[in-house]
């Protein structure tokens, strides 16, 4: 079998491609030769593209889920497909829309970009939110893609509103065919809604049931075998923010801080959780 891992640059690059080896397959970089192959979001985006296009030319068997690639960067997409598992968004493109609304505050603002929290704003009253409106659909906001290449534009046009949930900690459920791991991410102390990087694994599942059932009840709609969902605790219910590519810290190339769980069992590697789903014939 052979396995590719695209852009050699990224730190998943060498354990990813290490774990293959170990199983005695043929890894590394994309090629024409038919095989598995995984996209990482971390990537420059005009490549990524480019060789999406050229891996679906050919036999590759495609670990990455491709509708995913398509949102990751589109929270108002995300929002049109699954909103009924969110909490409440509203997405406006008329600034008189927005502002007429008889909202209950805080309100969580985002944007179709960003991770780990960037872009995401807290509205806490109605003038906020009229000057917030006001900027988005006059000179624009300056918002943050968060990737590799430092990108940056305006957020012009739209705004998406949420309602906000308090909280101190997003969970974050990391899907790998039929394997899951849960992290806790954990906000800013200043900043009830920014997630971190301080973040830690779940190694006991007994009190997270519940949240694995959610997850698969979301997947049962999403139906994706590599992604994350930031989840939140909502009352008694379970309520997704957004699905995600990129995984928390600690990274998939810090291997032994990624607590994998299926079925009653336990790994250590996420990639070595790769290797026995694709074995399993999870991604045919």
């Amino acid at each position: 079998m052979n396995f590719y891992v695209y852009d050699p640059r990224i730190k998943w690059f060498d354990p990813a491609v290490n774990a293959a080896r170990t199983r005695g397959y043929n890894a590394g970089e994309l090629s024409d030769e038919s095989g598995y192959c995984v996209f990482l979001p971390h990537a420059n985006p005009t490549r990524l593209k480019e060789d999406q296009a050229f891996a679906r030319t050919l036999n590759h068997v495609m670990i990455t889920d491709l509708a995913q690639i398509e949102v990751y960067d589109n929270k108002r997409k995300q929002t049109a497909l699954w909103n009924k598992w969110m909490p409440e968004t509203w997405v406006f493109t008329n600034k008189e829309e927005a502002l007429s609304q008889n909202f209950d505050f805080p309100l969580i603002s985002k944007a179709d970009v960003g991770a780990s929290s960037y872009n995401v704003r807290l509205i806490e009253n109605q003038n906020q939110l009229e000057e917030h409106v006001k900027i988005i659909f006059s000179k624009g906001l300056e918002v943050n893609h968060c990737d590799s290449m430092g990108t940056k534009s305006l957020q012009k046009g739209y705004v998406i509103l949420q309602r906000f949930i308090p909280h101190n900690v997003t969970y974050r459920v990391n899907l790998i065919g039929n394997a899951r791991a849960v992290f806790f991410r954990y906000n800013f102390p200043d900043r009830p809604m920014a997630q971190t990087g301080n973040v830690r694994p779940a190694k006991v599942y007994d009190d997270l049931a519940d949240l694995l059932d959610f997850t698969d009840q979301v997947n049962e709609d999403v139906q994706t075998k590599w992604c994350a969902f930031d989840i939140l605790k909502d009352g008694d219910s379970w309520r997704l923010l957004e699905t995600s590519l990129r995984w928390p810290w600690p990274s998939p190339g810090d291997c032994d801080n990624g607590i994998f769980f299926n079925s009653g069992r336990k790994w250590i590697d996420m990639w070595e959780v790769l290797m026995d789903e694709v074995e399993a014939g999870v991604f045919v």
